[in-house]
């Protein structure tokens, strides 16, 4: 179960069979934060496309349509966006995202308690 933090969430995901070692990188290992400009389709860190954006990222898991919960990470096709952390919000399509995995079901009712600008961990 997730540990429930005044100050930091932390949510458990079920990753794909293809994530890449980048991507588990990019998940696991940074303290998130929701950049502020929201938008209604997911929730975004920024940093990992700052801090790995010299990190190739090959296309997979990215013909599907994303649904809430699903962690994505942007593929070499994404430009600047390439290595930024998403959680989605609403259900879309994106073949420059990758799937690289999913909330844990049980936690997804504390994607709600997120705010702009509030940190969070992945693991």
């Amino acid at each position: 179960m997730a540990q429930v933090d005044r100050y930091l969430l932390t949510l458990e995901v079920d990753f794909v069979a293809d994530i890449n070692p980048i991507e588990e990188t990019i998940v696991k290992k940074p303290l998130h934060f929701w950049r502020g400009d929201i938008n209604s389709l997911e929730i975004r860190s920024t940093m990992p496309r700052v801090t790995y954006r010299e990190e190739g990222n090959p296309a997979h898991d990215n013909e599907l349509e994303f649904q809430p919960g699903d962690v994505l990470v942007g593929n070499d096709g994404f430009g600047p966006y390439k290595n930024e952390l998403q959680i989605v919000r609403q259900a879309h399509r994106e073949p420059r995202k990758n799937k690289v995995g999913s909330i844990k079901q049980e936690q997804l009712f504390l994607l709600d308690f997120l705010k702009p600008w509030s940190k969070f961990k992945l693991k």
